[in-house]
């Protein structure tokens, strides 16, 4: 029984560190000024992939999620999930 307590008490500490991290749910979130960072150097034509890579440490996906409004994103752009 004291392992259980123990393990939840350890997920709730790292939950609350990944927080304090810009994280959410154990996943970097770009920021929304990072995403119009993001908007700003795609648009004058530099790749996505090099954007998300290079200047925001984070996977292609994310930055399409951000940049999209999709999934975690969606209440940043009033979209839904």
């Amino acid at each position: 029984m004291a392992a259980i307590v123990t393990s939840v008490s350890q997920t709730s500490k790292g939950i609350d560190m990944s927080g304090h991290k810009g994280q959410v749910n154990g996943y970097v979130r770009v920021s929304a000024a990072d995403q119009n960072e993001a908007r700003q150097r795609v648009s004058t034509g530099v790749p996505k992939a090099k954007v998300a890579r290079d200047d925001l440490q984070v996977s292609r996906q994310t930055l399409y999620a951000g940049l999209s409004g999709s999934g975690q994103y969606a209440e940043l752009v009033g979209g839904s999930a």
